[in-house]
Formats: structure tokens, sequence, C-alpha cells
């Protein structure tokens, strides 16, 4: 090897255990690893988790592995066994009827950033198993072998203990079946998502939508390329050079849901910038939702539904041909025995004769 360590201004050194490099080495991530040098150094963990570049769940995270793997132990205690999780648990922490409607809801809380430490709790109880009782599985289930091979074909490498954690936990405890997981990963990672966090969501979503077998979870793949392949038209046709928002991407994927081309998506921009003045996407809906609502399917038919709903003017003024009418002084007799409306016609057009007078 052509390599050494650098020793060069170094201040000390600090031990680091066998047992890391004897097999947790292999399954452990670089954010845990972070933790256990740091931990190993200074013999706590850093106050500020943006110190070492990461975040509080990536701690504990690390600390969870570290001590299944035997690395670390509590203080006083030896590697403590790793709990069981009872079937009466899983129903602790996913509720049925009307409290399964909120854990969907809040789903992306619970999965998100959020710091409450009975949702951490939550998150570990459902993912508690052990890096041997992972190898167990993949030695004796061949959906789970598939679901790994599959998934590190998708990463261009092996999976880490997390990775294998989640995705076991997406197929037990979501109930996603082996093949849906396959579908999901491949999707995830076909669009440029390797974030197991994003998969995670992905297949919440899934779940809270019953996407739970491959002919719903292709005909959801279709439905994700349509919005996908309108959301590069929208952003090539309008030339927008920035990322579109969540609610723009809503937008369009609404649009994708109602059949609408980009044809027409276009000719609602036309018609929205004398009313707006800049591009308005809520704008734009309004109109496309109200072409959905009358069959539109081509700026044709838009242009004769637009034509059939413009309101008419109404014609407010006096034809030049009509004569004007004339009103009889009341002192004149009501039946004359002449034609005064004649009189009157033979005065307007008749053109007087001026004769010449010689005023010699």
């Amino acid at each position: 090897m052509d390599y050494r360590i650098n020793w060069d201004g170094c201040d000390g050194v600090f031990a680091v255990p066998d047992s890391v490099s004897d097999g947790a080495l292999k399954l452990a991530k670089g954010n845990s690893i972070k933790v256990l040098l740091y931990l190993l150094k200074y013999k706590d963990i850093p106050s500020d988790p943006a110190k070492i570049g990461v975040s509080e769940d990536d701690i504990e995270d690390a600390l969870f592995y570290w001590e299944k793997m035997g690395v670390i132990c509590k203080c006083g205690n030896k590697t403590a066994p790793a709990p069981t999780v009872t079937q009466a648990d899983v129903e602790k922490v996913q509720p049925k009827s009307a409290e399964t409607e909120k854990y969907s809801a809040d789903r992306e809380s619970v999965f998100g950033e959020s710091s409450e430490s009975d949702v951490k709790v939550l998150r570990r109880q459902q993912k508690a198993v052990l890096p041997d009782e992972i190898a167990k599985r993949l030695q004796s289930s061949d959906d789970v072998a598939l679901i790994f091979k599959c998934a590190e074909e998708a990463f261009s490498r092996s999976l880490n203990f997390e990775e294998q954690r989640t995705l076991l936990w997406i197929n037990d405890y979501l109930g996603l079946s082996p093949h849906v997981v396959v579908m999901l990963v491949g999707y995830c990672t076909g669009i440029g998502k390797y974030s197991m966090s994003y998969i995670e969501r992905v297949a919440i979503d899934w779940d809270s939508r019953s996407i739970n077998t491959p002919e719903l979870a292709e005909k959801e793949l279709v439905r994700l390329q349509k919005c996908s392949t309108l959301e590069g038209k929208v952003v090539s046709s309008l030339e927008l050079h920035r990322k579109l928002t969540s609610k723009e991407t809503e937008f369009i994927s609404h649009w994708a849901d109602m059949g609408i081309s980009i044809d027409l998506i276009m000719y609602a921009y036309d018609l929205s910038i004398p009313n707006t003045g800049k591009l308005s996407f809520s704008y734009m809906n309004k109109i496309l939702t109200k072409w959905h609502e009358n069959s539109v399917k081509s700026v044709s038919d838009a242009k004769a539904l637009n034509e059939r709903t413009r309101p008419q003017k109404k014609a407010n003024y006096t034809p030049k041909s009509a004569a004007p009418q004339i009103h009889l002084p009341s002192d004149i007799p009501s039946s004359p025995s002449y034609d005064l409306q004649l009189i009157f016609e033979h005065a307007r057009n008749t053109v007087p004769q001026v004769s010449t007078v010689d005023k010699r």
C-alpha cells in the first residue's frame, strides 16, 4: 500500500475496539462512523450535532447500531438484549379505523424532522431489529433476499444496516409485498432519489392509498411517469430556469391526472398573462379546470367554448337611414286636410333656387 498515517501535527491518538472492524464496520453508514469516532475521542456525544455534520436522528441511529453490535454499552450496564416487539406493540403504534387516518396525515411529521421524544421512540420501536436477525432473515427468506438483491442493484452498492432495516420495516410493518417494494425502490432511484428517508415516505404514502399489489403499483408508476413527463414539458415550454415549488408540482400532477395536454396548458398561460401580468399557476389552474369540466380536449375546443360563453354586446345606436320623428304642435288638428309630414319632407329635400337680383 502506498499510503500511511500522517502523524505530523497530531496531538495524540485514541483506541478503536477490534469489534468495530471485525464485522460492525461493514454495515455501518458514514454518519454512524462519525459519531463513533467523536465518542471514542471525547467520551461523549457532541452537544451540537452539526459540529460533525450529522443530525440528532443520526446520533440516535448510531448509538442504537453500535450498542446492538456490542461496541458500546450504557454506563454501568452490559450490552442490553434487543427489545422484543409483540403483536400488541404493533397494534399500539399503528391504530386502526379513524386513528389510522390521523396516522397517515401525520406521516410527514413522524418520519420528517420532528424532534418530539415520543415520535423518536415510536420510530425506534418499529425498526428494532438486530444485524444478526437481518442475516438470519436473509438466509431463510427468499423474499428478503429478493428485496436486498434488487435494492443493491438499484443503488449499485451494498446496503448498510439502516437501509436493510428500513426495507425490512417497509415489508414487515407496512405490509408491502416484496415485488411492490422492489418496484418502489426502482422508481425512487430511477428519478435520482437514493435517500432511504425519501423511499420510506413514498412507501408510507403508497400504504395509505392501499397501493399494495404489483398491479396497483404498476398503475401508480404509469401515473407518476405521466406527471413527470408533463412536468418536464411545462418547465421547458415556460422556460423556467428554477426548481418548481411543491404547490406548482401539485398543480401539474393535477393536470396530468385530468389528461390536460401541454398545448392546452400553454394556451391557458397565454390567456392568463393579460389578466395577471405574470406566470400564475393558480390562475391557469382555474382556466384548465373549467375546460376539463366542459370536456375540452384541444385548443380548438377551448376557443369554441370561449366564443360560446363570451358575453354579447347590446346594440345601442340609431341607424342613419331612420328618419327623425317630428312632433306636431298640440294646437294643430289631429286630422288636417293636408299631409304636413309630406310638406316637411319636401322642404327638407328641396334645394331652394336663388336668383340673382340686379340692384342697379
